[in-house]
Formats: C-alpha cells, sequence, structure tokens
C-alpha cells in the first residue's frame, strides 16, 4: 500500500472454489523484500477449501504497508481473483486481478500484476 494503515479485514475471493484447498496465512506489516516473513499474523493459519470468498479478521488490528498471503503447503500455484484489504470497516485497497502467482515457501510475496506486494 502507498502508506501506512490500520488493518482490520482481508477479503480474498477466488474464481475457481471447487478446485481449491490451500492452507495460508496472512502477514502484514512494513518490512519489505526479503523479510516480509518478520510482518506480524493477522489471526493464524487458515485452510480456503471450495469457498468463493474467506473473510480473514486479524484479533488486533495490524499497522503496516504490506500484506502478504502466503500458501504453506504445497509449493504449487496460487490462483487470486481479488483481495480486499479494510480499515475498521474501511476500504483501503481492492486489488482485482486475474493472474497465476507461483507461491514457494522461500517467496512467500504474492504480487499485483503491476508488482505490488499483496
Amino acid at each position: 500500500m502507498e502508506k501506512e494503515v490500520l488493518v482490520r479485514d482481508v477479503y480474498i475471493y477466488i474464481s475457481s472454489s471447487w478446485k481449491v484447498n490451500y492452507e495460508l496465512e496472512i502477514r502484514i506489516g512494513n518490512h519489505d523484500e526479503p523479510n516480509l516473513k518478520e510482518n506480524s499474523l493477522c489471526g493464524k493459519s487458515f485452510r480456503f477449501r471450495g469457498e468463493a470468498w474467506r473473510r480473514v479478521h486479524c484479533p488486533v488490528p495490524l499497522l503496516g504497508r504490506f500484506v502478504t498471503i502466503t500458501r504453506l503447503v504445497d509449493n504449487g500455484n496460487l490462483m487470486l481473483c481479488e483481495v480486499e484489504v479494510r480499515q475498521e470497516g474501511k476500504l483501503v485497497i481492492n486489488e482485482i486481478f486475474r493472474v497465476e502467482i507461483a507461491i514457494s515457501q522461500e517467496d512467500s510475496a504474492a504480487r499485483t500484476p503491476n508488482g505490488r506486494v499483496i
């Protein structure tokens, strides 16, 4: 994001929910690559299976410029359709994209088509 915001919710949307079985985690903070894992966890890891969308609620609002979505198991691809980042009900960023994002356990940053880390 272009500035620090207090993130409360992250909404993830996908297009082919019947094929999906991801274990994901979301981190928010001010650390850029290669230190993205130093950013704080938004809640705990979760299973995204057979759903078209999921709201991830951070128990405590997290301050940061970077939101990373990491696939924890299997170094396969992560297909996202849209990601919304919300600050206490206010939409902060809404990235709509259809792109296959290669995710590995070492390189956990999901990027939008314009190269921004989400």
